[in-house]
């Protein structure tokens, strides 16, 4: 698909279509499709500008909420390689994932989804202080206290404060250790916790150096 132009195909009309929300919907559910198939087609779509044009086409069509969670679907789905997060972070992404979370904090299945794109943005140590600035921790605190008994919520909300605490990536192994699998789609992990088991690394300092505190126990 994409060394048959299917790739630029779909961002063209992306870009042909700002204001028409279906459109936007379809292609991102299309371009996701695509690039999830591997790391070099991920690679391809942000070298092509793709992310922005998810991010634009978030903006102008704010009011259009499957949009925004099949376009936070997808920002989530193309942030997890190292070497794209930089490139992803001042593509427009993060202003628009907050925006949608801040314009439906009611829709577990957004928040789960925005977390897990400012999740694995925050896994890189010089992107986090442009999420702080961006105000990426007050929307994630939020989508914690608005939907803690959801599983996906909560282990996004839980691993994003860590990381924006000071967590390297090791955290997610030591987490993964203590938790049992699960259907649903997390982000690096994909586990949900166990129960009333509880995990005394939550509170440990070495986990976020300079002792800062999320207000949340990442097993509980």
């Amino acid at each position: 698909v994409v060394a048959a132009g299917g790739m630029a195909a779909g961002l063209a009309a992306m870009r042909k279509h700002w204001g028409e929300p279906g459109v936007q919907e379809q292609c991102c559910r299309f371009l996701r499709g695509v690039f999830t198939q591997s790391d070099a087609n991920k690679k391809a779509f942000v070298d092509l500008g793709g992310c922005g044009a998810i991010a634009h086409g978030m903006k102008e069509n704010i009011e259009t909420e499957n949009l925004q969670i099949v376009a936070c679907q997808a920002l989530a789905s193309i942030s997890g390689p190292s070497e794209l997060k930089a490139a992803i972070a001042t593509s427009g992404a993060v202003p628009a994932v907050i925006e949608a979370m801040k314009t439906y904090p009611a829709n577990p299945k957004l928040q789960e989804q925005g977390c897990w794109c400012l999740k694995n943005l925050a896994m890189e140590e010089k992107l986090r202080a442009g999420l702080e600035t961006a105000g990426a921790r007050a929307v994630i605190v939020a989508a914690q206290a608005a939907h803690g008994s959801h599983a996906g919520v909560k282990q996004e909300t839980d691993e994003a404060l860590l990381f924006l605490d000071g967590a390297d990536q090791s955290v997610l192994e030591k987490i993964s250790k203590v938790t049992t699998p699960s259907m649903y789609p997390g982000g690096a992990v994909q586990s949900a916790p166990i129960p009333g088991k509880v995990d005394e690394f939550a509170h440990n300092r070495e986990l976020a150096p300079g002792g800062g505190n999320s207000g949340c126990c990442v097993i509980a």
